[in-house]
């Protein structure tokens, strides 16, 4: 009869170790990275308005046009993520299916205003000049997949 406690309250033990670990590791420090993920965005933010204000909208378009390279880019790993379809059970986000729409925007973007990510300028750096061939790679085949027949 012992053991059997024994062996119940070490069941219940786990369980309850691994329900406040999922609350504490996954829900709360999804959200909390997101809200930390604020503050320097917010801060380029202020040099984006700067940059408009004083009428020199260049660096803002370049930042803009590689902020629509990284959601393509990263849009790509989601999408083709394993574990893609636990995303609303587990944290309450309609990432899949219900980001495709945004990932259309972007590749119907992309096909009007091609990326000015260049593999060839990081030609010095072997690993960066790879980095970047993979990265357009990416960014190419989403807009093959989401992008508006030609």
């Amino acid at each position: 009869m012992k053991r059997i406690v024994i062996v119940f309250s070490i069941a219940v033990a786990c369980l309850v170790s691994a329900a406040a670990g999922y609350w504490l590791g996954f829900r709360d420090a999804w959200y909390l990275s997101i809200a930390a993920e604020s503050l320097p965005r917010a801060v380029v933010a202020t040099h984006q308005l700067r940059y408009l204000r004083a009428g020199t909208p260049g660096p803002v378009i370049v930042a803009l046009e590689f902020d629509v390279d990284k959601g393509l880019n990263w849009a790509e790993d989601v999408f083709n993520h394993p574990l893609r379809e636990l995303f609303g059970p587990l944290w309450g986000l309609n990432v899949y299916p219900g980001y495709e729409r945004y990932a259309t925007q972007l590749a119907n973007h992309r096909q009007k205003h091609p990326s000015l990510l260049e593999p060839d300028t990081f030609g010095k750096n072997p690993g960066l000049a790879q980095d970047a061939r993979e990265t357009k790679e990416k960014i190419d085949r989403m807009v093959k997949r989401y992008g508006a027949p030609p």
